[in-house]
């Protein structure tokens, strides 16, 4: 007899999305128009796997305002929506392959021997998250745009129109672009980021109701209400990494059981700091040594403080890129979603007897660098589905909640120009050669385009290409078109602090200086 009795009647089926309201018409049009991307960049024999091996997906999305052409961009009056970049997945790498990863590439840097491909720092794509792919392909996307246009090539076909714009450069063998007059970006997310935006805690959630008052080119312009930090200690507002299941606890469970009693207080649970117990499945808090990389909704976080965009490419960009919707699918609740992914960076902390504000939104003052600020994006839902007739047959299951697994180890990221999308090994971060019948085969150990290695050669490339263009040959050129690209990520880290400063200073204070997102567990300060 099974220790876990039967929770639900035999014969009993459901859905495999729970059915939903959505926010507005334009939600619903960014989720079609991602999911289409998805069945078109992700082979039919890796989708069809059964609506038990579910998958995330998550795009970035360009909408071009109407403009009055023939007939409409789509043909019938509405603005151009175009997916920028695809990502699909639910695999990060484990802490012992990026530790070996760390060391690997630190030896090669400290011995005066050639350096070996593989020993090169960011090779592997260590967090192969939907959301995280699909922000990768799309610095891949803006990095081959921008290159493309300063060696005079034609990137893609002429059914795509580009988001970026040249501007006149501030000095000879700079350039600089923007987004075009008018382009907005938006996001989407089959399923609720993991993280605090899964922490379905703290916040009256209610259901959503559908805008009927606007179109198909128009999404919600209210503005953020304040949230009444009410429960700061318990993890209200926490960061969350995601747990990585190949840790396990060596604590003494004497020990374990001593630090929860002292941590009880007048019945109450246990303080956010002192146990995971709280945190949504598949996450742990920074102090658990369970873990070192960041949740989604953490991540989506700092993209609405310091842009899409990253540190190398803030300096070819005229300003940082945000958002300007967030559209998820599976578990959203708005009130949920603007806590997690914006409203959070902006929470006062009170003291006895005075405010403390860690961050501003819009206003100069000294603790933010310009042009950085907190980007509020309007948060929605939608009632479109990726399985839109599935069921489940809830016999085989033995509790509520346990009916979705995602057990493929195949992630993909497509950005717009590629003819094919990166298929990747999540479990190893390198490309794999899956096929439909085996996906947890070993990877072929090559990078994707996508991987903080190609990224950085494609900066390098442009720095290159622009000193070309204008003539100065290397005479403005960075160390590291003398040196080579780095292998380690020390060096990699000062490139970055080297070319984009104001970007870095910017991270910096968010990460050291905010009384939340100053416990971000960096890489650099592990080692």
């Amino acid at each position: 007899m099974s220790s876990q009795p039967q929770r639900h009647e035999k014969g009993a089926v459901r859905y495999v999305e729970k059915r939903r309201t959505g926010t507005c018409a334009f939600a619903d049009r960014i989720a079609r128009a991602s999911l289409e991307s998805y069945r078109q960049n992700v082979p039919d024999s890796h989708r069809d796997r059964g609506s038990e091996s579910f998958q995330c997906v998550a795009a970035i999305l360009a909408h071009f305002p109407p403009d009055g052409r023939e007939g409409g961009a789509n043909g019938d009056g509405l603005g151009t929506l175009q997916v920028v970049a695809m990502g699909a997945g639910t695999k990060f790498l484990a802490e012992g392959v990026l530790r070996e990863e760390e060391r690997l590439a630190r030896h090669a840097e400290d011995g005066n021997e050639r350096q070996e491909p593989r020993t090169r720092y960011g090779l592997r794509v260590r967090d192969c998250h939907a959301e995280v792919l699909a922000r990768r392909a799309f610095r891949w996307h803006v990095s081959k745009v921008i290159l493309s246009d300063v060696l005079g090539w034609n990137f893609v076909d002429c059914s795509y129109r580009p988001i970026l714009e040249r501007w006149p450069a501030k000095e000879k063998g700079r350039i600089r672009y923007g987004l075009k007059p008018g382009v907005t970006l938006h996001f989407y997310s089959s399923s609720a980021p993991c993280g605090n935006a899964t922490l379905k805690k703290f916040q009256t959630m209610r259901k959503e109701r559908f805008d009927d008052k606007l179109d198909e080119d128009s999404w919600p312009m209210r503005s953020h209400q304040e949230i009444n930090a009410h429960s700061i200690h318990m993890g209200q507002f926490a960061l969350l990494l995601k747990r990585d299941s190949s840790i396990k606890e060596v604590e003494n469970k004497g020990e374990r059981a001593k630090r929860q009693k002292i941590s009880m207080h007048k019945g109450k649970p246990w303080p956010a700091q002192e146990s995971d117990d709280w945190c949504p499945p598949g996450t742990t808090i920074p102090k658990s040594n369970c873990g070192s990389v960041h949740s989604c909704s953490d991540k989506i976080a700092r993209w609405n403080y310091l842009g899409l965009q990253g540190a190398l490419l803030s300096p070819l960009l005229e300003s940082p890129v945000y958002l300007s919707t967030v559209t998820i699918g599976r578990k959203m609740t708005e009130s949920i979603g603007r806590r997690a992914i914006c409203c959070r960076l902006e929470i006062k902390k009170r003291t006895r007897k005075k405010k403390i504000d860690a961050l501003k939104s819009e206003d100069a003052t000294c603790t933010i660098a310009q042009p950085y600020k907190i980007k509020h994006p309007a948060v929605m839902g939608t009632s479109v589905y990726m399985d839109e007739d599935g069921t489940l047959d809830m016999a085989k299951h033995a509790g509520i909640g346990q009916d979705v697994r995602f057990d493929s180890n195949l992630c993909w990221a497509y950005g717009a120009g590629m003819e094919d999308a990166d298929c990747i090994d999540g479990k190893s971060g390198f490309l794999s050669t899956a096929e439909p019948e085996d996906d947890t085969r070993a990877s072929i150990g090559k990078p994707s385009r996508v991987s903080t290695a190609a990224l950085t050669d494609l900066y390098v490339d442009i720095l290159r290409a622009a000193q070309d263009e204008a003539g100065t040959g290397n005479s403005g050129a960075p160390q590291i078109l003398d040196e080579g690209c780095p292998f380690s990520m020390e060096a990699l880290r000062a490139l970055k602090r080297k070319q984009s400063p104001e970007y870095e200073s910017a991270k910096r204070r968010l990460l050291k200086d905010h009384w939340i997102f100053g416990e971000w567990c960096s890489r650099e300060s592990m080692n």
